[in-house]
């Protein structure tokens, strides 16, 4: 299938920018506004270059997802900072 909808990095990308703004993002929304069927994969994904805190954990109720920050790393000692 030539157009992913699945998890394509266009939807990361997507995802991404909406988080970057300062909004928060639960799978719901993302499946209406990205057409997002697995939001927490992307998250994943992300979580290796972004802190990005589910602000509903622990709760029972839906994700939510809010970015912090961008990972840093002291590129001399290869570790984060």
């Amino acid at each position: 299938m030539s157009n992913n909808l699945y998890n394509s990095e266009a939807q990361k990308q997507k995802v991404l920018s909406y988080l970057l703004a300062g909004n928060t993002l639960t799978q719901r929304q993302a499946t209406q506004m990205f057409n997002v069927i697995r939001l927490a994969a992307i998250i994943f994904v992300l979580r290796k270059t972004y802190i990005i805190h589910d602000i509903n954990k622990g709760l029972k109720i839906e994700s939510r997802y809010r970015l912090i920050e961008k990972i840093r790393f002291d590129e001399n000692q290869k570790t984060l900072f």
